[in-house]
């Protein structure tokens, strides 16, 4: 019976299948076991392609559960020959259970939290919002104002290479690393993208192919390939993304945005077209008053000024 589908003719199985020519001889749901590759580490296992089919190709190496700027900053102090303790624990610095600290430099005698969105999301109404999580960060610090330790609070609310290195170098850490090689940076923070072959996307982003067209070859949505991008530093915006740094204005109030992520960030919608399909008239409303209910117009501020 010919087979219906080979490895080699399955576009996500092919990623990862080893032996290309056996690839092409054995079907995709197959339970014969062969050898596969991780795209990212390298590191090989043996699976049927019938469980990499259903399940997805899943590196045990890579299944780091840190967050992407505790991964950013470790390999940072790595490069920089700092010794650090990750998760420190102080014994007197305590809320219901002793509080860690992402890293402390004994050396240095510095405590470092790679703070993220939830850390600055102070709107109650936010799914971000956690009291809790407000109040042990004000023990961590006045933890180490009372020790003389210093305490050090990288803004990581946007998981974006170049923006999180920016933030560490305008930090006191800049008095202390000097070593930013954006190559070893990706290298640790791809160790988290599973079933992504990481540069495979990179490849076709600096080629100019669009979001759609990478989207519809790899099975990603197109804010899950940004994100990739943007954390290992490689994503360059389309024209389109230049919508998103326009004035707009709220014509309810006539209250001006600088851009529309300063107006989305108000209103706590979730996406940036919501605002510019009103601005383009292809729909009426975007966002609404918490306490009214009052559905929000909008219009490019440029607009805006010509019809006024």
């Amino acid at each position: 019976m010919p087979i219906k589908e080979t490895v080699y003719e399955n576009d996500y199985l092919r990623r990862f299948v080893k032996d290309k020519e056996q690839a092409k001889k054995l079907g995709s749901s197959s339970t014969q076991k062969i050898l596969w590759v991780c795209p990212n580490c390298k590191t090989q296992l043996v699976k049927s392609p019938g469980e990499i089919k259903r399940r997805g190709f899943k590196c045990k190496v890579c299944a780091d559960n840190r967050s992407y700027s505790e991964r950013l900053m470790e390999q940072l102090l790595k490069d920089n020959n700092i010794f650090y303790i990750s998760q420190m624990r102080f014994d007197n610095c305590v809320y219901k259970d002793v509080l860690p600290f992402d890293f402390y430099l004994p050396k240095e005698n510095i405590c470092i939290e790679m703070h993220g969105e939830q850390h600055y999301d102070v709107r109650k109404n936010s799914k971000w919002y956690d009291d809790r999580m407000l109040f042990s960060d004000k023990i961590k610090e006045e933890y180490c104002l009372k020790n003389e330790i210093d305490y050090v609070a990288i803004n990581c609310s946007k998981s974006d290479m170049d923006y999180i290195l920016e933030e560490i170098k305008n930090s006191k850490l800049s008095d202390i690393l000097n070593i930013y090689d954006k190559n070893s940076l990706k290298n640790a923070v791809m160790t988290r993208i599973l079933n992504v072959d990481v540069k495979y996307l990179i490849d076709q982003h600096k080629k100019g192919i669009s979001f759609l067209e990478i989207s519809r070859e790899t099975g990603l949505y197109r804010k899950k390939i940004v994100s990739i991008l943007k954390k290992l530093g490689e994503y360059n915006p389309r024209g389109g993304a230049k919508n998103n740094t326009r004035k707009v204005v709220r014509l309810n109030d006539n209250k001006i945005f600088g851009s529309i992520k300063e107006a989305i960030d108000e209103v706590d919608l979730k996406q940036e077209n919501n605002i510019v399909m009103v601005c383009r008239g292809k729909r009426k409303y975007a966002g609404r008053n918490p306490k009214t209910g009052e559905k929000y117009r909008w219009a490019y501020y440029s607009d805006y000024i010509e019809k006024s």
